[in-house]
């Protein structure tokens, strides 16, 4: 489950409403929804930023990791 507001969720990873909506398939309405909390966020697009998140991490470890 998502605890961080998806806003400063956004904010934070520097990512876009636009580019999330086209990551997940949905609209970039519906992640503004999400993001204002005017739309029940459903638990799998919890577990999708979930993964995202997961998949940055991964991506920074792999970078460090080549530069050692």
């Amino acid at each position: 489950m998502l605890f961080v507001p998806l806003i400063e969720l956004l904010e934070t990873e520097g990512i876009t409403q636009r580019k999330l909506a086209k990551k997940i398939g949905v609209t970039e309405n519906t992640v503004g929804l999400w993001a204002r909390e005017e739309g029940k966020l459903p638990k799998w697009a919890s577990v999708m930023f979930t993964l995202l998140l997961k998949e940055k991490e991964l991506e920074e470890l792999k970078s460090k990791l080549a530069s050692l």
